[in-house]
């Protein structure tokens, strides 16, 4: 339905049929896959049914290498087994069925029985519920007078499974609620495993929380570059090579402390001058920022300043847009097709571009002999749907006319 009408962002639609952060587009259903006999026709249908999931299932697959399993338990006859083990009503794994501490358990046994021979703590790999209950009143009590509402980012540098964010979270919200505050939190971490990382973002999808599964996407990265990820130790063994040598030499060379320090020192005054309020529009925070920095005479460097306006930003649908470029008075004409807009600054009239959202940047394909052009077609098709979009197009739409030129006149003699 959705393709005969023509729409090609499907995932919101998608997410909002199935009810959840996620969809799956496949023919078959598991409960299909339970009758399949043959372990090759199953094995294919299972494949195709995974193929089905939405983008955010997909990284998790990827990060768990859940396919490279699939030919061996085809082979051993136990694909049909698992199958039937997640079909079995007895047993539950979804967050109603068993909570996070519960479910953390579980996992810390299965990192004990497989890791016995590396003489590994006990919440080396998971730290328990309560521990992490603790620790994020001790952060947030403390401070729960100069609580106000609005919205908060909570950031782990080493995030593991996600339980001290989201249990950050609920002791934030636990506390805005018995302040009568109204406080938004949004979640952001790091993992260096991917299959914590994949753990972190499944339970968060599981919870519903798709627009926190997606910051994680966009922020956790794992370290190392592919061939660089295993070695084997002079017995034969392998094992994880940690960090790659170029990373390792930045990560110990000096100037990465002086510049990580000039940083934390500029983020610190920054908040001393600037206080903890909340800035609803980013181009105030910026211009606040730099006329701290100038009257303080403290110098950084664009991408460091560059950096600290972005680790303390996020993303707001309902905040002012963001102003990337203003023109010289006289020099621009307002043209909101091509980006080109009027807007105020400091009680003066100007023409601005603002920065685009790399989220919602979008193509499109347009017939080379379309009537009216690049413009007719997006003033027709996109538009309508999209008012406040503008086009990058005048370098495309004198390429395509140029080409469209060379092709009628038989090419260049």
């Amino acid at each position: 339905m959705l393709d005969k009408a023509g729409i090609t962002e499907q995932s919101a639609a998608l997410c909002s049929a199935a009810g959840q952060a996620f969809y799956n587009t496949s023919k078959f259903t598991l409960r299909d896959l339970k009758s399949r006999g043959n372990q090759q026709q199953l094995l294919a249908d299972f494949e195709d049914y995974l193929n089905g999931f939405s983008s955010n299932v997909q990284n998790i697959l990827e990060n768990f290498k859940f396919r490279n399993q699939l030919s061996t338990l085809s082979k051993s006859d136990s694909l049909g087994t698992l199958i039937a083990k997640f079909l079995d009503p007895e047993i539950d794994l979804t967050p109603a069925g068993i909570d996070n501490h519960s479910m953390g358990t579980v996992f810390e046994e299965l990192v004990r029985k497989f890791n016995e021979e590396n003489n590994e703590e006990a919440g080396e790999h998971w730290t328990p519920r309560d521990a992490v209950r603790l620790m994020t009143n001790l952060v947030f009590r403390p401070i729960s007078k100069q609580l106000k509402s609005g919205t908060y980012l909570l950031y782990d540098c080493a995030c593991g499974t996600g339980g001290i964010l989201t249990e950050g979270e609920e002791t934030l919200q636990s506390l805005a609620d018995s302040l009568g505050l109204q406080i938004t939190a949004h979640l952001y971490g790091q993992e260096i495993n991917p299959e914590t990382y994949a753990i972190c973002k499944a339970d968060m999808l599981l919870k519903g929380e798709g627009e926190n599964a997606d910051k994680l996407e966009a922020r956790l990265e794992t370290w190392g570059d592919d061939d660089e990820e295993e070695g084997d130790d002079e017995d034969g063994s392998s094992k994880k090579k940690g960090l790659p040598e170029k990373k390792k030499q930045k990560l110990l060379d000096p100037k990465t402390w002086e510049r990580d320090g000039r940083l934390l020192e500029a983020a610190n005054t920054l908040r001393g001058e600037l206080g903890s309020d909340l800035f609803e529009d980013y181009n105030e925070f910026r211009d606040q920022v730099d006329a701290t920095l100038k009257a303080l005479d403290f110098k950084l460097t664009a991408p460091d300043l560059k950096q600290i306006l972005k680790t303390v930003s996020w993303r707001d649908e309902n905040a002012p847009p963001v102003i990337g470029k203003i023109h010289k008075p006289g020099k621009s004409k307002p043209d909101p097709f091509h980006g080109l807009y009027e807007a105020k600054i400091a009680g003066k009239t100007c023409v601005v571009e603002y920065e685009a959202d790399g989220d919602l940047k979008d193509t499109e394909q347009v017939p080379l002999l379309e009537d009216g052009g690049i413009e007719a077609f997006i003033t027709r098709e996109v538009l309508p749907y999209t008012p406040d979009a503008w086009a990058d197009i005048l370098a495309e739409e004198e390429a395509a006319e140029g080409l469209l030129g060379e092709l009628l006149k038989g090419g260049k003699a």
